[in-house]
């Protein structure tokens, strides 16, 4: 899973925030969608930045600009966070 922000010009309420989230939701392999006025936070698997661009400019009349570019979401391993877990553990117990 990737993080995408995206800066929106255009927007001025909260019914523009509403329909620029239903057009990213509807982009394939977008699992998350939060926008607020002008700005988006995009949370996808592979869907391409040309898609969320336009879908945002289907939306009404706004430009969305890529704020940063994707970011992979790290998801802690089992093990990993097991180990930790216990880490802090015994460090509040010492």
């Amino acid at each position: 899973m990737e993080t995408l922000k995206i800066k929106i010009e255009g927007m001025s309420c909260l019914d523009c925030a509403i329909r620029v989230q239903r057009a990213l939701g509807a982009v394939p392999s977008v699992k998350c969608v939060r926008v607020a006025v002008g700005l988006a936070t995009v949370e996808h698997e592979s869907a391409l930045e040309e898609q969320l661009l336009q879908a945002i400019q289907t939306a009404g009349n706004y430009k969305g600009a890529i704020e940063t570019p994707s970011i992979p979401r790290q998801i802690p391993q089992p093990r990993e966070w097991m180990q930790t877990a216990i880490k802090a553990a015994v460090a509040k117990i010492i």
